[in-house]
């Protein structure tokens, strides 16, 4: 694959999350004003376990990329690196264009603002004027489908609502690069199409796509490459159909 070809390229990738092997930070404090010096304090020994271990992936402009895995497998670790939320321990990440992604349900929203304040809000966030951003308000206050809640706090706002809102919006700012994490489960059945749609459209207009989730179905709808992780590793890279047989035989294996 040529290097120009590429617009997220991954090398020997390791993100680290510092836990306590034993014990709790209560257990902690505990020992350190109960017991003498080098004894119980030196049992509560700190580790370092990998969320992502020595990951190398390359992703060519204009794919649409799958990634599947279970409960705790790095996926949405391995996205928030990818959108530079996260740093890693170890390797490199470059990402060759601009890139928007919905990774967490109602991130950069406020509860107490209503849904017309929240788009507005968001937008600057991710750098546009308000005036542009006013000029976008129609189309997405017609994405959404929300109606006259838009007038209500986002606090009144069910789970569904909120991916409806964050979707709305992120597909209405320039980008070259989509990562979605799988907060568009929470959505119905006919706006999760509606979103299908336009992450197609996206990429016939050359944009690139990366989803996580743990429905194969649902990537190989979408994707036409991608992974699958396992504690942290990579299981298995290619097509989406060959990432969908993998991960229902290790699902099976569980």
């Amino acid at each position: 694959m040529a290097l120009d070809n590429n617009i997220i390229e991954i090398k020997n990738l390791v993100k680290i999350y510092p836990t306590f092997r034993r014990g709790s930070v209560k257990d902690l404090l505990a020992a350190r004003k109960m017991s003498p010096p080098n004894s119980e304090i030196q049992q509560l020994e700190f580790h370092r376990e990998r969320a992502l271990d020595d990951i190398s992936i390359d992703i060519e402009r204009g794919s649409r990329f799958g990634i599947l895995g279970h409960n705790g497998s790095g996926k949405s670790t391995l996205l928030a690196v990818m959108l530079g939320i996260l740093r890693p321990e170890k390797g490199s990440v470059r990402v060759n264009g601009r890139a928007i992604g919905l990774l967490e349900m109602g991130s950069g929203f406020h509860p107490e603002l209503s849904g017309y304040e929240n788009v507005l809000l968001h937008l600057s966030i991710l750098g546009m004027r308000i005036a542009d951003a006013r000029k976008l308000m129609p189309s997405i206050v017609d994405f959404c489908e929300l109606g006259t809640a838009l007038s209500y706090p986002l606090k009144t706002y069910s789970a569904g609502m909120v991916t409806r809102l964050a979707f709305s919006v992120l597909s209405h700012v320039p980008a070259d690069i989509f990562l979605v994490d799988e907060v568009l489960a929470v959505g119905d059945y006919a706006f999760q199409n509606k979103c299908i749609e336009f992450m197609k459209r996206f990429s016939e207009d050359g944009g690139t796509i990366v989803i996580v989730s743990q429905n194969p179905d649902y990537l190989k709808d979408i994707c036409d490459i991608g992974l699958c992780l396992h504690e942290g590793t990579v299981r298995a890279l290619g097509s989406m159909e060959i990432i969908a047989r993998d991960y229902l035989r290790g699902s099976e294996q569980l």
